[in-house]
């Protein structure tokens, strides 16, 4: 469980930096 909302977390990461380049 906890591994899946790492992965949820760190998805959400990589989005946001996406959006801001």
């Amino acid at each position: 469980m906890a591994s899946s909302s790492s992965t949820v977390f760190i998805a959400l990461q990589c989005f946001h930096c996406s959006t801001m380049q």
